[in-house]
């Protein structure tokens, strides 16, 4: 299992490196014309949504990642899927720290909270697969019990997790606009 955690994070961490380098080969022209896009989008949705929308929004996109990790943990071909998925969650997270670390910083490091969610989801598919696919597997309906317990616990760190960016993007996102 320890493996298997050092291997997800050092894919998380190569597609944080990757995304901050897709955002530096940007010019500078398409960077001042993301920034525009974004202030725009960011101007119609605060003024249209509360925080509470924002924290459903959030928690959200955050479960249908938890869930298509957890459907590829019981895949037999979902580890290389795994793989991807984590390496472009880094991606996103790397491209979005830069792009945001101008805007705020806490915006950004909010969504470093996310990373030992990931880690510990991939990780917990990765080694249940490995399971599946070795055919180790005693009691198989009490191995995906079990699989699916702690996916629900990772869920709920989710949650609160969710509720805790979303009340603070909320008021980040209201002072930026």
């Amino acid at each position: 299992m320890k493996r298997i955690i050092i291997y997800n994070t050092i894919l998380i961490i190569s597609g944080v490196c990757f995304g901050m380098l897709a955002y530096f080969c940007l010019s500078e022209s398409q960077g001042l014309m993301l920034q525009d896009f974004w202030g725009q989008s960011m101007q119609q949705t605060v003024d249209r949504i509360g925080r509470d929308t924002v924290i459903w929004q959030i928690f959200q996109k955050n479960f249908q990642e938890l869930l298509r990790i957890y459907f590829f943990g019981i895949c037999l071909l979902g580890i290389p899927l795994l793989f991807i998925v984590i390496f472009t969650q880094g991606f996103s997270l790397g491209f979005l720290c830069c792009f945001w670390g101008g805007q705020s910083v806490l915006l950004a490091l909010m969504q470093c909270c996310y990373l030992p969610l990931y880690i510990g989801a991939a990780s917990l598919a990765v080694s249940f697969a490995n399971i599946l696919l070795r055919n180790q597997v005693a009691n198989p309906l009490r191995q995906l019990l079990k699989y699916t317990l702690y996916f629900l616990i990772l869920v709920g760190c989710s949650f609160i997790l969710s509720c805790i960016d979303g009340v603070i993007s909320n008021l980040i996102l209201q002072k930026m606009v």
